[in-house]
């Protein structure tokens, strides 16, 4: 592997881990939000419910 190709591989996998991080702490804020307020959860159930569901159908077609 040639010196820029392995300096650019290393910035790719710094910025993947840079959205990662972000997108966990964001995960965690919402679910922090969801279980502060029981009444979101109603909802946020409701839609991974149906979530699962259409995705069991589309396994069975």
């Amino acid at each position: 592997m040639t010196e820029g190709a392995s300096t650019a591989l290393s910035g790719f996998l710094t910025n993947i881990g840079t959205v990662f991080t972000a997108a966990t702490g964001w995960i965690g804020e919402v679910v922090g939000v969801i279980m502060d307020t029981p009444i979101l959860l109603v909802p946020f159930a409701l839609g991974i419910g149906f979530t699962a569901i259409q995705m069991f159908k589309s396994l069975r077609d």
